[in-house]
């Protein structure tokens, strides 16, 4: 099938930047100011053939950085001097003209702040270890879901998983009824990759074979092991947003200098249109900066051009709408990950308002950097993100030095 070349490929390139750190700019690093300390200490201990083969793929970076920023043109709607100035500001700030063009930046001061995309793996994979072992609770959703339950966080409930068409059930099937039908979810894909929603009620323990029936027809031809669980229907206040899909809002904690897990970015993702299971930037999604009292500002694509303070599929108010049960969504995650993910240095929390309040539907141990930097147009150097990242960084070198007990 078309989506499992694509999803291999997808795989193997996210396998690449995890073993392989490229240094930005080859000899001398062009990144964010609050990362120098962090690429110093790289400089000092670089080996001869590391360093020529930054140097090879530093070239190669730089050659592909033109063709890169006229094959975005269309999508953001650049005229041919902003081409221009994006492919000037590329190469000064070692960085893809795609992420250029997606944060608007507008001169070289603003390169300062911004953390790279292919920064992340190996600066997550270097404070926050516990996210890259193979039993990580945050990269298989059963085991977090789990993990949830174990410490009665409110979270969706898992009702069966689906192997090559046999479904082995979970008693909770049978203890409560299920009006807004399922999801079904890979137990390992990222980026909501062949999420499906399964708009079937499920009201008696007598419907069980039609259940069954439905969801194998639903996943016909799927490989790997599905996730079924209940749908989560959106607060009604967020409806006019969701179109057919949840919104979910994105925080990030960090454990902090005194060891307690600290909010530093939050974000609410919506579907754009109708007809999508998901509201992830790669199926088209919009993502809106949230303010401390959870109110929205401006909405914009995740991955191409346009700003919205109206939804553009509904009609509806985006700017100034306010997300109900907000404070109660970040006690959510500071006890989440205080309590249950204390492991973690670092977790971005996906979660969803329901009728009822705050959920949690999935924890990331490498949560993009790019998506609170656009909802904001603000580097996460000007932040408390780009503080602690930096504090957990410096740690860490002292760490393998022995300076630290």
């Amino acid at each position: 099938m078309w989506w499992l070349g694509a999803v291999m490929t997808q795989k193997s390139y996210h396998k690449l930047r995890t073993i392989f750190a490229i240094f930005p700019g080859g000899y001398k690093y062009h990144s964010a100011l609050f990362l120098r300390q962090h690429y110093q200490v790289i400089s000092a201990k670089r080996s001869l053939c590391r360093l020529f083969l930054d140097l090879l793929v530093a070239l190669c970076f730089r050659i592909w950085i033109p063709a890169r920023a006229f094959s975005i043109r269309k999508r953001h709607k650049l005229s041919l001097r902003e081409v221009f100035q994006n492919i000037r500001l590329s190469f000064a700030g070692f960085m893809d003209p795609n992420d250029v063009a997606l944060l608007n930046i507008q001169d070289e001061k603003g390169l300062n702040y911004y953390m790279r995309r292919f920064e992340l793996a190996p600066i997550m994979r270097q404070i926050n270890p516990a996210g890259w072992q193979p039993d990580c609770a945050l990269n298989n959703k059963e085991l977090f879901y789990d993990r949830c339950l174990s410490y009665g966080l409110p979270h969706p409930q898992i009702v069966g998983l689906y192997v090559d068409g046999t479904i082995t059930w979970r008693n909770v099937l049978y203890e409560k009824k299920f009006p807004d039908g399922f999801i079904a979810k890979p137990v390992a894909d990222r980026g909501g990759a062949r999420i499906k929603r399964l708009k079937v009620a499920f009201d008696s323990p007598s419907e069980q074979g039609n259940l069954e029936r439905f969801i194998a027809e639903s996943l016909e031809g799927e490989i790997g092991p599905y996730l079924i669980q209940e749908f989560i229907a959106p607060h009604p206040l967020l409806v006019p947003i969701a179109c057919d899909a949840l919104p979910t809002i994105r925080m990030t904690t960090i454990m902090n200098e005194k060891g307690a897990p600290e909010l530093t970015t939050q974000v609410i993702r919506m579907p754009s249109e109708y007809l999508v299971a998901v509201d992830n930037l790669k199926a088209g999604g919009m993502i809106a900066p949230l303010d401390d009292s959870g109110y929205l500002g401006r909405a914009i694509r995740g991955r191409r051009y346009g700003e919205f303070t109206v939804h553009p599929a509904t009609g509806q108010k985006i700017k100034g709408l306010q997300v109900p049960y907000f404070d109660e969504a970040k006690e959510l995650v500071l006890k989440a990950h205080y309590e249950a993910f204390r492991e973690y240095t670092l977790v971005g929390w996906d979660l969803a308002i329901a009728q009822f309040g705050p959920v949690l539907i999935e924890g990331n141990s490498k949560p993009s950097v790019i998506v609170a930097q656009r909802a904001n147009m603000k580097g996460i150097g000007e932040t408390r993100f780009g503080d602690l990242i930096a504090y957990h960084l410096a740690r860490s070198e002292e760490e393998k030095a022995g300076n630290l007990s």
